[in-house]
Parts: structure tokens; C-alpha cells; sequence
């Protein structure tokens, strides 16, 4: 089946989201930005089923998305199990700092923990545990595709933040010597900014 990712970036407040598309199904991957329903717009166009939704971490520009999105009860929604108390703690997802306003959501997303393997529909990846960020900041390794979603822990020249609510920079070393053991060829997209390569970055 062919494999196909689309990045969509509509406002610099908000994450990179991605599409993944194989066969008859689609992936989306940190739904931030989505007024006037723009995300669920990219899903009804490209024909698929969406069978699931991965956020990398708990902060609001990763997440907001779902807030107004319809029929979010009925989608899987995957998340670090770290996080989620992220959800509906504005101080914790920085939204009240930030966008000065508090983003709160009631939702219970699947917890992902480190090492977990998880299959939806035709997609297969691995949750990659990489703390400081966040608690639960995690990537998303799709090893038959090479390729990496590794949110704000990993950008081209650069890393996460890491001197918000819950940031830890104690763990930045360790975080990143497990990206450092992915292919050098692996192509990471990040939660903001270019895709670029894990040999580029950390090798």
C-alpha cells in the first residue's frame, strides 16, 4: 500500500499536524489548530477512514483541535499517560499563559507508555518515552516507513523547550541518546518547523 504523510501548518500559535494515509485509512497526529473545522475538513477530503488520533505531549497547540471537533467521542484518541492530566489543567498545557485564556477538555485518551507498540487500522508504531519537554513527551516511530514524529522534542537545529510547568532539562541527555539509536537515514517530522533526519541532528 503506499504510504503518504501531509503536513499541515495553517498558524505559527499552533503545531505541525500531520495526515498519514495508507490504503482506505488515515492517522492524524497532533490535531492543534482547527477553527472552523479545518482539520475534520483535511480528513473528509482525502476520501479515508480516520481510525485514530496520536498527540506527542500535553501542551494546548497540540491538543486544541479536539475542543470543537465533532463526534471526538467516537475516534480513538491515543496519548503519554504522563500527560493527559494536561488535558484539563490550563496551567499545565500552558494554554493560560500563552493564549491567555484556559483550554480545558474533558477527554480519555488511550495512555501510552514507553516501549509500547501499538497497531490502528493499517498503521504500526512505536511510543518512544523522551521526557523533558514534558512529563510525557513522547515520538512516534514508524519503523517499516523510517520515518519519526517526534513533536517538540526534536526540531531541525534544535530541541523542545524545557523551562515550562513539568519541563525537566535533567533529561535531556537521556531523551535524546534514544533517538540517537534510530537509523541515521530516519526522517523525523517535527511538531514545529522542517522535517529533517536523525542523522542530521544527532549524529
Amino acid at each position: 500500500m503506499d504510504f503518504h504523510v501531509k503536513r499541515i501548518a495553517r498558524h505559527g500559535a499552533y503545531c505541525n499536524s500531520y495526515l498519514l494515509i495508507e490504503g482506505e485509512e488515515c492517522l492524524l497526529i497532533d490535531p492543534g489548530f482547527n477553527r472552523g473545522h479545518l482539520l475534520e475538513k483535511d480528513v473528509e477530503e482525502t476520501g479515508k477512514k480516520l481510525v485514530g488520533i496520536l498527540i506527542t505531549h500535553g501542551h494546548f497547540d497540540h491538543f486544541a483541535g479536539l475542543k470543537n471537533w465533532d463526534g471526538i467521542d467516537r475516534i480513538a484518541l491515543f496519548m503519554p499517560a504522563e500527560d493527559i492530566k494536561n488535558l484539563n489543567d490550563a496551567h499545565r498545557n500552558v494554554s493560560l499563559s500563552f493564549l491567555g485564556e484556559a483550554l480545558e477538555l474533558d477527554l480519555n485518551p488511550y495512555p501510552l507508555e514507553e516501549e509500547d507498540e501499538i497497531r490502528v487500522g493499517n498503521f504500526y508504531f512505536q511510543v518512544i518515552f523522551t521526557p523533558f519537554h514534558t512529563e510525557g513527551s513522547s515520538c512516534f516511530y514508524f519503523p517499516e516507513e523510517g520515518i519519526l514524529f517526534s513533536g517538540d522534542t526534536l526540531f531541525q537545529a534544535g530541541i523542545g523547550r524545557y523551562d515550562l510547568p513539568g519541563s525537566d532539562p535533567t533529561k535531556i541527555v537521556a531523551s535524546l541518546e534514544k533517538l540517537k539509536k534510530l537509523p541515521a537515514e530516519t526522517i523525523v517530522y517535527p511538531g514545529h518547523g522542517e522535517k529533517t533526519r536523525i542523522g542530521d541532528e544527532l549524529n
